[in-house]
């Protein structure tokens, strides 16, 4: 990869809107952005699934020596020839291991750490996409009204598992490679946010349209609980209340 290459990973878990994210940003005429690379279960010819099953050779070496077949992925990934000055692709919490977060320390890799601070509608978010089976929607799909039954103490377990993922992730990167970019702040102004994005990246300022990519669930929560009174009555009086609103 050439020196004014900038390679960059979208750091994030479910239902942070990542999706629509990275559709925005790769409309940047010098972006190129790809999804889950990582995913277990992709399909995907470029995915390190696909690259660890083309051979006998990559198989053993995944098993055996996993440092250096996330390496050899990266690597091989990273130097394509790729027109874009900035490449880069989006990676799950749960997909992290320690041999790609070696990688990306010691490739000094730009880390763009997408959070959603409202817990509880990303973990209804999570809920609601499953019942429908519907997890992405560019408004042509008709969307089903969906109501979940949520059991307060265990949402708040669920919260808390997702705050301590966060914080831990917050802390892993060296500060000069990483920025944070709020789900919510994205969506009230994107091209602001998005401007910030590229300066990181070393890329010149772009205005991007709005991607077709729609919200699935309404911004009213007691829509969404199908107990939402119970649920209410014990979790406005825990740490978390202000996430009802």
């Amino acid at each position: 990869m050439g020196a004014t290459k900038t390679r960059f990973i979208i750091l994030t878990t479910q239902r942070t809107g990542s999706t629509m994210f990275y559709h925005y940003l790769n409309q940047h005429p010098s972006i190129s952005a790809r999804g889950e690379l990582f995913m277990k279960k992709s399909k995907k010819d470029n995915s390190y699934k696909a690259f660890k099953n083309a051979s006998v050779g990559n198989k053993i070496n995944h098993l055996f020596n996993r440092n250096t077949s996330v390496e050899q992925f990266l690597n091989a990934y990273f130097s394509a020839d790729l027109p874009a000055r900035a490449v880069g692709f989006k990676l799950m919490y749960d997909q992290i291991n320690s041999s790609i977060t070696q990688w990306i320390i010691g490739n000094k890799v730009k880390i763009i750490h997408l959070i959603r601070r409202n817990t509880l509608k990303m973990i209804l978010s999570r809920k609601t996409a499953m019942k429908r089976k519907l997890y992405h929607s560019t408004g042509a799909e008709k969307i089903e009204n969906v109501a979940i039954h949520l059991h307060p103490e265990k949402t708040i377990n669920e919260i808390k598992n997702i705050q301590a993922n966060i914080k831990k992730n917050q802390q892993c990167y060296p500060q000069k490679e990483y920025i944070e970019i709020f789900y919510e702040d994205f969506v009230e102004n994107m091209n602001k946010e998005a401007q910030a994005i590229f300066s990181f990246l070393n890329l010149d300022p772009f205005e991007c349209s709005v991607p077709e990519y729609k919200k699935i669930n309404t911004d009213n929560i007691q829509q969404l609980i199908e107990n939402y009174e119970e649920f209410a009555s014990f979790f406005g009086k825990t740490e978390f209340s202000r996430f009802l609103i």
